[in-house]
């Protein structure tokens, strides 16, 4: 399972330079950190755009902690 800094997000940078798209970013979170698709997409539309490369990885890096 990934465990991202949000500074230090390796998708930042794809993401800012349009090479790939909010929803392939969600999807390879979502494998990343083993969890289902619908739940990132949603907790990211939950938190709104301004929070994908950190408030939505500070989640992501809690998950463990809340099974």
């Amino acid at each position: 399972m990934a465990k991202w800094n949000a500074l230090d997000n390796p998708y930042k940078k794809y993401c800012k330079n349009h090479k790939a798209n909010r929803e392939m970013y969600l999807r390879q979170l979502a494998e990343d950190y083993d969890v289902d698709y619908r739940k990132v997409y949603a907790m990211a539309n939950m938190l709104g755009k301004e929070d994908d490369f950190d408030g939505l990885i500070e989640h992501l890096n809690e998950l463990p902690v809340w099974g």
